[in-house]
């Protein structure tokens, strides 16, 4: 006689693996997520970055001395390390041996 089918040990066996499978899906997914929420949140940063330096590029007076102003994303643009421009040396006009 031959039985046909699974039995009660295969059907578990099958169950535990696919289960597996299941999580480390779930798992990558979540990597992914958190993954591409960083890359968000660097892309925002580089961008106001970036906006900043144009807007010091195009008027340093109206950039200077302004105040800080709070942006989207919770970063914060102001003046408050100071930016100097000036020769390297007192000596050398400029020019940096």
């Amino acid at each position: 006689m031959t039985r046909r089918g699974f039995t009660l040990l295969e059907t578990m066996v099958a169950l535990v693996i696919l289960g597996l499978v299941v999580v480390g899906f779930f798992q990558m997914f979540g990597v992914s997520v958190r993954t591409a929420k960083n890359v968000e949140t660097w892309t925002e940063a580089i961008w106001y970055a970036e906006a900043g330096m144009e807007m010091a590029k195009l008027d340093l007076n109206a950039t200077v001395g302004r105040g800080s102003e709070p942006l989207e994303g919770g970063y914060i643009r102001g003046d408050s390390t100071g930016v100097e421009s000036g020769p390297a040396c007192s000596d050398c006009d400029g020019v940096v041996p």
